[in-house]
């Protein structure tokens, strides 16, 4: 139990160095694909770039996963991922 900044607190001590939960396997299937679902951004690339723009935002060690990488430039090259999804964590 305990509070919710231990909580926080042991979560993030247990994640360092943790790579994101679908990491490899996303940056696998981004392997010639620019996009979730292939040449093109649809609506499967918005959630799963909220998810890796929270993973980005922590202060955490990250493997190297270069597909997801160039992935998500591409959403952050994006005016409208930046303004709706890239917010402050609090």
């Amino acid at each position: 139990a305990g509070t919710a900044f231990g909580r926080s607190i042991r979560c993030r001590e247990n994640t360092a160095g943790a790579g994101h939960p679908a990491g490899g396997r996303l940056d696998a299937h981004l392997g010639g694909r620019d996009y979730v679902a292939g040449p093109s951004f649809t609506m499967g690339d918005i959630p799963l770039g909220a998810s890796v723009y929270r993973w980005y935002a922590l202060e955490i060690e990250r493997p190297v996963l270069p597909h997801l990488e160039s992935w998500y430039g591409r959403l952050r090259s994006r005016e409208p991922f930046r303004t709706h999804v890239m917010q402050p964590l609090t």
